[in-house]
């Protein structure tokens, strides 16, 4: 009798365990406004929880820059558009906390403006330590054609390495030389969060 009341008195405690694997395993999109839908359309330099980054070396003698397009989308009423001209290249981002072990999905969905030349619109995940030092950076296929219809660019079961504490999911647009333009809209962006042996 006693044996049973053990037994039934651990039930409880397994099922509770059960059911946390299962909500980390199947992780929600960790990304906030994924789809731009709460910014207004228009010029968006920053718009958080997005922010903007331009490389500005010596090298990159072109332009880039963005708006929130209430124009075109995959879903929804807005994307975020990033247009380049010349030798550029520049993102939106968003940043994310991480624990080494655990394993990165990402993705989002791009197309191209008929003008788009001589350039390339990507995904880009950077592995931060706490000081912002990259220790790695993982990017998805790149869009290079003209005219490209909506698809989605995925990075899939990346681990988060050592020393790691934030991951930056980036909208990358880079213009490769003097010749390049065009536009690239990003829409629908996912990050998941999962943990080694709950996959």
């Amino acid at each position: 009798m006693g044996l049973r009341k053990r037994i039934s008195a651990k039930l409880p405690l397994v099922a509770a365990c059960l059911f946390i694997a299962l909500t980390v395993t199947a992780s929600d999109n960790i990304l906030l406004s994924p789809g731009f839908e709460d910014t207004p359309s228009g010029e968006a330099p920053a718009f958080p929880p997005w922010w903007e980054w331009n490389d500005i070396g010596a090298v990159m003698t072109g332009t880039t820059g963005g708006e929130v397009s209430g124009k075109v989308s995959h879903s929804g009423k807005r994307s975020v558009a990033r247009r380049v001209k010349g030798k550029a290249l520049g993102c939106y981002a968003q940043t994310a906390e991480v624990v080494p072990g655990q394993i990165v999905d990402a993705g989002i969905w791009i197309r191209t403006s008929k003008e788009f030349t001589g350039a390339e619109a990507y995904l880009r995940i950077e592995f931060k330590t706490k000081d912002a030092t990259i220790i790695q950076a993982v990017e998805s296929k790149k869009i290079s054609s003209p005219g490209e219809s909506w698809k989605l660019y995925t990075i899939e079961a990346t681990p988060v390495p050592e020393r790691a504490a934030t991951a930056v999911f980036c909208l990358f647009v880079r213009g490769k030389d003097k010749n390049s333009s065009g536009t690239a809209w990003f829409d629908d962006g996912y990050m998941h969060i999962k943990f080694k042996g709950l996959i």
